[in-house]
């Protein structure tokens, strides 16, 4: 939890004046239709920084607490009408999930890593479409009140489970990369609620987690749903 905020911290410094509207700030009671890039015009874009934890539904084995999605990216959207816009998302996805201590015997029989943590990690490139329901509030400068629906793709160049343990003895990290019994696709859809430069975002996977796993062939599935906050990067 300590590197998601560190993380977002850094990003959301250096991100937070990245997108000015227009190339030539003009005042609110001088601007004209002339811009074709702000909130309120055609074309719009900005770089946003996302957290998402799962919701304890359907799983045995992930710790909720210490699981987590984050995702930095940069979302485009063209509005079609006042109300309506569409929307493209590209997207680095980090998204760790952790296993109970009570579970660490099937995945750790040597009780090695106990204490210790063993977590799957996916470090994916992410795309998305969503549909832009304007609320209200909309401006030059401000996105307004919002709602996005849309759904997501993402493919892992990197994954795998990792082993930590740490004692007066021995401290001691081993990956085990690519492993069969996890997948590297994910896919889903979700709701998006936000206000100028924040949102709350409720996630739908569909992905399959572990499958197949030791000769037993044991599959297990994570939350299917996340809920997480969504910043907007953008400079007034």
């Amino acid at each position: 939890m300590k590197k998601y905020l560190v993380l977002i911290f850094l990003f959301s410094s250096l991100f937070i004046k990245a997108q000015v509207p227009s190339i030539e700030a003009i005042d609110a009671e001088k601007y004209r239709s002339a811009t074709k890039w702000s909130c309120a015009d055609k074309h719009f874009a900005y770089y946003f920084l996302s957290f998402s934890m799962p919701l304890p539904l359907d799983s045995k084995i992930e710790n909720y607490t210490r699981s987590g999605d984050l995702r930095i990216g940069y979302t485009y959207r063209y509005k079609v009408v006042k109300a309506f816009d569409i929307g493209l998302e590209l997207a680095y996805s980090n998204r760790n999930s952790a296993i109970k201590k009570e579970y660490y015997n099937i995945f750790d029989p040597t009780d090695y890593y106990n204490p210790g943590r063993i977590r799957t990690f996916h470090n994916s490139v992410q795309g998305g479409l969503y549909l832009r329901f304007n609320l209200g509030g909309v401006s030059y400068r401000k996105l307004g009140t919002y709602l996005d629906i849309g759904g997501f793709y993402d493919y892992a160049f990197s994954y795998g489970i990792l082993y930590k343990t740490k004692n007066s003895d021995i401290k001691q990290k081993i990956r085990f990369k690519r492993p069969d019994y996890l997948s590297p696709e994910n896919y889903g859809t979700y709701i998006r609620v936000g206000w100028n430069y924040i949102s709350l975002i409720l996630s739908y996977h569909f992905g399959d987690w572990i499958t197949d796993f030791s000769q037993e062939n044991m599959n297990f599935k994570r939350s299917p749903v996340t809920l997480g906050i969504q910043f907007n990067l953008y400079a007034r």
